[in-house]
């Protein structure tokens, strides 16, 4: 049982070839688009961002050497050393009054002794301009001695954050000194300012960032943040994209004692992300483009120089042979294989042609000699009934004969 297969043009199986061709390059380009072009601008993403983490925690830490450079001022300076010794009243109201302290952006300042007991301290609200509880500080510093450790160190600075009760503060501690910076050392002054909105809006001017800095200790974190304290340790960084437009970044900062205190997030627009899908976008479109005008290009010449020549040199042999003349050619075009095909077809038409006319030829003759032979057998047809007729008369004739010599013999006796 045979089956009949469907017939498939060129032209088809052309077009085939072409999409199937078309849905691998498509594939490719998205391929690289999507994943080393994304891969690419997504590295640049996080090193971005990462910089950006680390502009911020500089600026926090700037806060704190700016803190820590007023200080120097005031802990190398004959006036604090002699305020030192003699707890001077009119030093008091002329240098540590609130207006004082306000101006220099500080929310506390304490004086302690080589002893390392407080003899002075206070603590202002610095946009009300008012004084507040400075009980916290006293106990800090009580609890806390490593903040005046270097009260027998000359030059040497403490700097960082510590957690008080009225929230996180950055601070910074030198030893009493002259103003040559010599000694002996008559104890320490702290200064310190709190963490707060404002200190925040500070250090997100400085840096141009969308600054966040969250307590470590907090219970009540954002999600997000919650999310990044559970993931972090100290030292280390995350990266974690918030949605198709924003990215954040987070780091835990220690305190003065090697802590964790403070998770600070960096919140920035995807600016090298969305660039990069549309450039990934613009990528594929142009190069989805370009393939589409090689491949119409491709198929129009397929077309223009083997396809088109194919059908026509098809059709021709199809005319020729429903015409049944082989004395007709098909027209020959370029030198090229479909040429040398055209060729070969051409030839192929002259010896079926001269094999038709040997063949007419032949078959004339055999027509003739079969005529001759035909008469030749009517004429020995004609023979052989004449000879059986002249073979029946002598027989008829030997008859008679016999019986007139019987009745010749019966009369003579």
């Amino acid at each position: 049982m045979s089956i009949e297969q469907k017939h498939v043009s060129i032209r088809t199986k052309v077009g085939i070839i072409v999409i199937v061709a078309l849905a691998v390059l498509f594939f490719a380009v998205y391929a690289i688009s999507s994943g080393m072009l994304g891969e690419s601008f997504r590295a640049i993403e996080r090193e971005e961002t990462q910089r950006n983490l680390e502009r911020a925690n500089d600026a926090v830490q700037s806060v704190i050497r700016q803190i820590d450079a007023i200080l120097t001022d005031w802990a190398s300076w004959d006036d604090t050393y002699e305020f030192a010794e003699d707890r001077s009243e009119s030093f008091i109201k002329s240098n540590l009054n609130i207006s004082t302290i306000a101006n220099l952006n500080l929310n506390i300042i304490a004086f302690v002794d080589p002893d390392r007991e407080v003899i002075f301290k206070r603590a202002i609200d610095i946009a009300a301009e008012k004084e507040i509880s400075s009980e916290s500080i006293a106990s800090h510093i009580r609890t806390h001695r490593t903040l005046v450790d270097h009260v027998g160190m000359g030059g040497t600075s403490v700097t960082g954050l510590i957690s008080l009760p009225e929230g996180i503060a950055f601070v910074a501690s030198q030893p009493i000194l002259t103003s040559e910076r010599e000694g002996p050392s008559r104890g320490a002054i702290v200064f310190a300012r709190f963490l707060d909105d404002e200190a925040s809006l500070e250090i997100g001017e400085l840096t141009h960032l969308s600054v966040s800095l969250y307590p470590y200790a907090s219970k009540d974190l954002p999600k997000d943040v919650l999310d990044a304290r559970g993931r972090l340790s100290a030292g280390d960084s995350l990266i974690v994209p918030l949605s198709e437009d924003r990215i954040a970044a987070y780091k835990i900062i220690e305190d003065l004692y090697g802590e964790p205190i403070v998770i600070l997030r960096v919140d920035t627009p995807r600016q090298v992300y969305n660039q990069g899908k549309a450039t990934s976008s613009l990528f594929i479109a142009s190069a989805s483009a370009s393939i589409l005008a090689t491949a119409l290009i491709i198929v129009l010449l397929l077309n223009r120089f083997v396809v088109r020549r194919l059908a026509f040199l098809n059709s021709e042999v199809e005319r020729i042979g429903k015409e049944h003349d082989l004395s007709q050619r098909v027209r020959e075009g370029a030198p090229d294989e479909i040429g040398l095909l055209e060729r070969a077809m051409n030839r192929m038409f002259s010896e079926l042609a001269e094999a038709q006319k040997n063949e007419k030829e032949a078959s004339a003759k055999a027509r003739i000699a079969d005529d001759e032979l035909q008469k030749r057998l009517d004429e020995v047809e004609k023979l052989n009934k004449l000879m059986v007729n002249r073979e029946l008369k002598m027989m008829e004739l030997k008859k008679e004969m016999a019986e007139l010599k019987s009745r010749s013999g019966e009369k003579a006796s």
